[in-house]
C-alpha cells in the first residue's frame, strides 16, 4: 500500500509540476506579448511626437519669417506716416508749468446764468407777441 501511495504522490507531483510548467510558459508568453504591445505603443507614440515636432518646426520655419516680414511692413508704414507729417503737426516737447490753469467755475456759472436769462427773455417776448397777435395770425392763415 505504501508503494501505491508513493507512486500516486509521485504521479500527482509530476502532474502538478507539468501544470506549473504550462502555467509558467503561458505567463512567459503573456509577458512577452505585453512587452511587444508596450514597445509597439511606445514606438507609435514616439513617431507621433516626432511628427508633431516636425510639424511645429515647419510652422516655426514658415510662420516666423512671415510674421517678421509683416511686423517690418507695419513698422515701415508707421515710419512713412511719421515722415508725411507736416511741421505744423509736429509739436515738439511738452512743457508743464508749475501753476496749472484752475477752472473758473464762478465765471462759467455767471455766463450760463446770463445766457439762460436772455434766452428766457426772448422766449417770453415771442410768446407775448403770439398771444397779442393771435387773432391776426389765425386770420392770415385762413385766407
Amino acid at each position: 500500500m505504501t508503494v501505491n501511495e508513493l507512486s500516486t504522490s509521485i504521479y500527482q507531483g509530476v502532474v502538478l509540476a507539468d501544470s506549473l510548467r504550462v502555467q509558467i510558459t503561458t505567463n512567459q508568453q503573456e509577458m512577452s506579448r505585453l512587452k511587444l504591445v508596450g514597445e509597439l505603443v511606445l514606438a507609435k507614440d514616439e513617431s507621433d511626437i516626432n511628427q508633431k515636432i516636425g510639424d511645429l518646426e515647419i510652422i516655426l520655419n514658415k510662420d516666423l519669417p512671415h510674421e517678421r516680414a509683416m511686423l517690418e511692413n507695419d513698422l515701415s508704414g508707421e515710419r512713412v506716416k511719421l515722415d508725411i507729417l507736416s511741421p505744423l503737426e509736429q509739436v515738439g516737447r511738452i512743457t508743464v508749468s508749475d501753476k496749472p490753469v484752475r477752472p473758473r467755475k464762478m465765471r462759467a456759472a455767471t455766463i450760463l446764468t446770463m445766457f439762460a436769462f436772455f434766452c428766457s427773455l426772448a422766449l417770453v417776448f415771442i410768446l407775448e407777441y403770439f398771444r397779442v397777435n393771435r387773432a391776426e395770425i389765425t386770420r392770415r392763415r385762413n385766407t
